[in-house]
């Protein structure tokens, strides 16, 4: 999962929340690859990126750390401590996460986040609309890797990133390796599946980036109806 496109936790929240969270986050940064937090991991802060990225995966016994997510500015991550807890269980991370580049997390202790929580609903709306966003993407794509061939998966997913960026938007920083690492296809069948739709001028290739030339076309080599 990439963080095109979707919203992200501080452009829903409202401006006094914002200022009511960054009145109580300390920033913390993080080098290139440096990991944030391991998986079993208690859950003692909630955060969201400031500046940089963050990869979310899975580190394998023999192929090394595995990437399931990639969140940049304004994404949060950890909230799920600061919510009511019926199992009364310590909540642990998932995932491992690291930096990927010069990264800095604004961070609360989740002890001090859930007192606010219960005041103020504001908090719980864009927690809720940002979750059900991730979630609809995340069952897309994994519709279509259950059932579709890989030249097909990456047409899919590049039409869906088209279709969530802004007006206008029509570019968008992301790589081959991006692709491959995401969707866990060989950066041969990506490149070779980008140059086919860059010779039906669908779309064209810069300089780490990707630019969308014909969405409506795009949109037409997709399986859905």
């Amino acid at each position: 999962m990439f963080d095109f496109g979707l919203p992200a936790f501080f452009e829903i929240l409202g401006k006094p929340q914002q200022d009511v969270l960054k009145s109580m986050a300390s920033p913390k940064s993080y080098r290139d690859g440096q990991s944030l937090h391991a998986h079993g991991d208690p859950v003692r802060t909630m955060g969201w990126i400031e500046t940089g990225g963050v990869f979310f995966g899975k580190f394998l016994r023999n192929d090394g750390f595995h990437s399931l997510a990639r969140l940049g500015p304004g994404h949060h991550f950890g909230e799920f401590a600061a919510l009511p807890n019926p199992t009364g269980h310590t909540i642990t991370r998932r995932l491992a996460a690291i930096a990927d580049g010069p990264t800095v997390i604004n961070e609360i202790p989740v002890d001090e986040v859930i007192p606010i929580f219960k005041e103020d609903p504001e908090y719980l709306r864009a927690f809720h609309f940002v979750t059900t966003s991730r979630l609809a993407l995340l069952l897309e794509i994994y519709d279509d890797a259950r059932r579709l061939p890989a030249r097909q998966r990456i047409i899919n997913f590049l039409a869906i990133i088209q279709r969530m960026q802004p007006a206008g938007k029509n570019t968008i920083d992301c790589t081959q390796a991006d692709i491959s690492r995401q969707l866990g296809l060989s950066k041969v069948t990506v490149n070779q599946t980008l140059r086919k739709l860059m010779e039906m001028d669908i779309l064209s290739l810069g300089y780490g980036t990707i630019s969308f030339k014909d969405p409506e076309r795009l949109e037409e080599q997709t399986d859905r109806g």
